[in-house]
């Protein structure tokens, strides 16, 4: 009897720092999107990479944050969005950012879109511009393949030349 006590206490105890560390670290967005019914009108916390623009509304606006399962717009305060310095793209790499904040499947107050409506955000990481350095191999080969055209067109217009001067004799 005692042994099945500890054994409850024991599963207990871990259920709890389960559901502990996965507050934590928040829900992915791909589960967000998956399970929407579950998750609709309830508060969550949510982090990835800030990317493209933040299009500002007023005193709200719009920032697109991604995961590695998916990506979600974000409502949030004008004044939490100037927290974020970088956003993803081509030649940068997004802040990474933790949302807290009130997931709609389908907000009334944005036209049915599925959003986040931030109460906190918080910048994790701040993010950076990235070099990309040029491939050697591609540039050869770009100058290879204009070479190559420049002597076709050449050919086309020497071809074309000598059967105009054949057809005027």
């Amino acid at each position: 009897m005692m042994l099945k006590k500890s054994a409850l206490i024991l599963l207990l105890l871990s259920a709890i720092l389960f559901s502990l560390q996965i507050s934590s670290e928040g829900v992915l967005i791909g589960d967000l999107i998956d399970n929407a019914k579950s998750y609709d009108e309830k508060t969550v916390t949510v982090q990835g990479e800030a990317i493209g623009d933040i299009m500002k509304r007023g005193d709200f606006g719009w920032v697109n944050i991604m995961d590695k399962t998916g990506t979600i717009g974000i409502w949030a305060e004008s004044s939490a969005l100037e927290k974020i310095k970088y956003k993803g793209d081509y030649k940068h790499i997004g802040d990474t950012i933790m949302v807290k904040g009130i997931f709609n499947r389908s907000c009334n107050e944005h036209g049915g879109d599925t959003d986040i409506h931030a109460e906190e955000l918080t910048v994790l990481s701040v993010g950076k511009v990235v070099r990309r350095e040029i491939d050697q191999r591609k540039l050869i080969w770009l100058a290879v393949l204009i070479a190559v055209f420049c002597v076709i067109v050449l050919l086309k217009y020497y071809i074309a030349r000598e059967k105009q001067k054949k057809s005027s004799i």
